[in-house]
């Protein structure tokens, strides 16, 4: 898995590149913690590179996503692939994260 942040005032953006999996999930917290330093902090998290995410990666992506609330920040997933929103999907994430699909379409709340 590849990590790149590009900060900007008041968030940043995060991209991953590859799966993320249980094994890289300390790394992907460590990253997204640094990237929402700021209180409010408003991350875009790109996963439109990521292939593959297991459960380990979904609570770390849910944790990150809660500690952004607690603080008034916030975060929204993009580039999400069909096989990945089917994941959230499944684990009932899709009503709590605001997801947009690879062709940039929300499917935060569709029926599956």
């Amino acid at each position: 898995m590849e990590v790149r942040v590009r900060r900007a005032p008041g968030g940043a953006t995060v991209w991953i590149q590859g799966p993320i999996r249980i094994d890289v999930a300390p790394r992907l917290r460590i990253e997204l913690q640094n990237a929402a330093l700021s209180a409010d902090a408003q991350l875009i998290v790109d996963l439109s590179e990521v292939d593959y995410i297991d459960s380990a990666g979904l609570a770390t992506l849910l944790e990150c996503f809660k500690r952004l609330q607690r603080t008034g920040g916030g975060m929204r997933l993009v580039g999400v692939n069909n096989q990945i929103i089917e994941i959230f999907k499944v684990a009932k994430l899709e009503k709590i994260f605001a997801i947009e699909g690879g062709n940039g379409r929300s499917v935060q709340g569709e029926k599956s």
